[in-house]
């Protein structure tokens, strides 16, 4: 269960030296435990199907370069939601693009996080979004009013 002592996370990313250090960020941290890494989706997928211990996913870190356009950014989440229905989806991205941020909030992505913000606070992040509908980072903010009525939200 997401909030619980034992956070399990999946990390999708594709660059190797990002991903390795996520796994670092996360490991310092006693609630999380990285259960496995890949650098596309379908990786996920394939282990959700042979290893029972990766189907009881609570969070999964996306890449969202991973997708060129906000609706395969949204379609990669859906179909991590399809095989992992209970996790929450953390999206990374470098770039902020309100568009994008839309597009994961709507397929429902629980936050929205930029790399730069985040770094080896990740860990924190990642239990913060427990606690909240959708999150994004405060340099995201700049999209503020417009995209929460959008998304239906209140920046607090």
């Amino acid at each position: 269960m997401f909030g619980q002592q034992d956070t399990r996370i999946y990390i999708i990313e594709r660059d190797i030296y990002a991903r390795q250090a996520m796994v670092s960020y996360l490991s310092w941290d006693r609630r999380t435990r990285v259960i496995g890494q890949s650098s596309v989706p379908h990786e996920l997928i394939a282990s959700i199907k042979s290893d029972p211990a990766v189907a009881n996913l609570d969070v999964v870190i996306l890449d969202d370069s991973l997708a060129v356009h906000p609706t395969g950014l949204a379609g990669l989440i859906k179909l991590i939601l399809f095989h992992a229905p209970e996790a929450a989806i953390i999206c990374l991205t470098r770039d902020a693009d309100p568009e994008r941020i839309l597009a994961a909030g709507r397929a429902g992505a629980r936050a929205y996080l930029s790399r730069e913000h985040v770094g080896i606070g990740l860990a924190s992040a990642v239990h913060f979004t427990n606690w909240h509908q959708f999150v994004i980072t405060q340099d995201l903010t700049l999209f503020g009013d417009k995209l929460c009525q959008q998304l239906d939200l209140l920046i607090t």
